[in-house]
């Protein structure tokens, strides 16, 4: 995949992206191989059993999370990182998300002008706005999570929430989470929901499952969907032969 963040030495959060992916699963396939050898002759005294085929993801467009710094000032905001050479670089069109994730990225820049909501500064400990957390399902249905400081711009941000449903009819969730410390924290205990509904749902081989804010969920659903049949198959055979 070429990233142009990472050409051009503005992200390299991806540290393995310049290496060929087929060469990456390998190299991991050797590892755990390795690995697994080493148990079974150490710890069971059995030959391992041979490995079922690699699933391998498809290079972009396949992460349904991002989860954005805000920086920058209330009238010129970034959603990103720092970069380890200390500059603010936006990511919304960081190439991991979807298409429709990454122009709702880039509205909520907009959106955090328009609404006046200043992004926290870690060094002065002033502004209001740590993060922004998008979930995606793989219907297009989006959840938003705006992590702050305070409840000081509560009232802002509920009067500018239509905006941004507006904009994108597929959000169905907006909730505020409080983390008032100025700590490496992602996120604090207390959530408001923005919106009447509290999660969407996504659902993995006929099985629903609700995603709320701050619930784990795996980041590439399509590889997770896959993961889960061939798990379900397995516990299908063996109870067969229990029989």
């Amino acid at each position: 995949m070429n990233c142009h963040h990472y050409s051009e030495n503005r992200c390299h959060s991806c540290s393995w992206i310049g290496l060929d992916y087929p060469w990456q699963v390998k190299q991991k396939e050797t590892h755990l191989r390795q690995q697994l050898e080493q148990f079974y002759t150490s710890r069971i005294s059995k030959n391992m059993p041979s490995l079922s085929p690699t699933l391998t993801s498809s290079q972009s467009s396949f992460r349904n999370k991002a989860k954005m710094v805000a920086l920058g000032a209330a009238h010129q905001a970034t959603l990103g990182i720092i970069n380890h050479q200390g500059d603010q670089v936006s990511l919304t069109d960081c190439l991991l998300y979807t298409p429709k994730m990454q122009q709702l990225l880039h509205y909520l820049e907009t959106w955090i002008q328009k609404a006046g909501i200043p992004p926290y500064n870690v060094q002065k400990r002033k502004g209001e706005l740590k993060f922004i957390i998008v979930h995606e399902n793989l219907e297009g249905k989006f959840l938003i999570r705006l992590v702050v400081r305070s409840l000081l711009r509560l009232h802002r941000i509920r009067e500018h929430i239509p905006l941004i449903q507006a904009a994108f009819p597929s959000v169905e969730v907006i909730s505020l989470n409080l983390q008032p410390e100025h700590q490496a924290i992602l996120e604090g205990p207390e959530e408001i929901y923005l919106t009447e509904q509290e999660f969407i749902t996504e659902n993995l081989n006929g099985v629903p499952l609700c995603i709320q804010p701050g619930c784990f969920f795996q980041t590439n659903s399509t590889t997770a969907e896959k993961l889960y049949h061939m798990a379900a198959t397995w516990v299908q055979s063996q109870l067969q032969t229990m029989k």
